[in-house]
């Protein structure tokens, strides 16, 4: 896939869920946040169900519709799941996107702690195999991070070069700051 995806210019989209209802099935925002650099130039939206089965299907929707599908160069999530425990599944993302997607992960995960959670929800065995299949967790400079399309040496340094106001992308903080906004009112403060 993309090599030089670090480099100036190249457009990548920050997904990143809103603040979201406990309840399990609930409607979830997602914010899709299209950068080049640390510029502004789209904004997607979807939405997925709370511990639900439905967020690669609708990121893979909402990327291939889109009118900047064609201008984009990777995808940055925020972690591996959305709403709650609704998995994104790595490399089903990337292989029907065409797309390298890195998962920014502000802390080193608790894979058999995210496990158990999978347990108190149906179907913990095709959870955990969907944890499981995303691969291995790679380090940053302030972050970890987990790829599916690129290697780890050129994952990392697309996440530390956009990394600009912090220690997370900027598009992914964007997306934060946006999800929050739009269901809350205002942004908020972990962005």
């Amino acid at each position: 896939m993309s090599d030089g995806l670090h480099k100036p210019g190249r457009r990548l989209i920050g997904i990143d869920d809103g603040p979201f209802d406990r309840k399990r099935g609930a409607n979830v925002l997602v914010v899709g946040v299209v950068c080049r650099g640390d510029r502004l130039d789209g904004v997607l939206t979807t939405h997925v169900r709370k511990d639900g089965w439905n967020a690669t299907d609708r990121l893979i929707a909402m990327i291939r519709d889109s009118k900047f599908s064609a201008q984009l160069h990777g995808i940055l999530l925020d972690g591996i799941t959305l709403g709650g425990l609704n998995i994104v599944d790595l490399p089903k993302l990337a292989r029907d996107t065409g797309l390298p997607a890195i998962a920014v992960i502000r802390r080193k995960p608790d894979r058999q702690g995210m496990e158990d959670a999978c347990g108190r929800l149906p179907n913990q065995g095709r959870r955990v195999a969907m944890l499981r299949r995303v691969g291995e967790v790679h380090e940053a400079e302030h972050v970890f991070f987990q790829v599916q399309g690129l290697s780890p040496d050129e994952a990392r340094r697309v996440v530390d070069s956009t990394a600009i106001f912090g220690y997370i992308p900027e598009p992914i903080r964007m997306a934060h700051l946006i999800g929050g906004g739009v269901i809350t009112g205002q942004s908020g403060h972990r962005a």
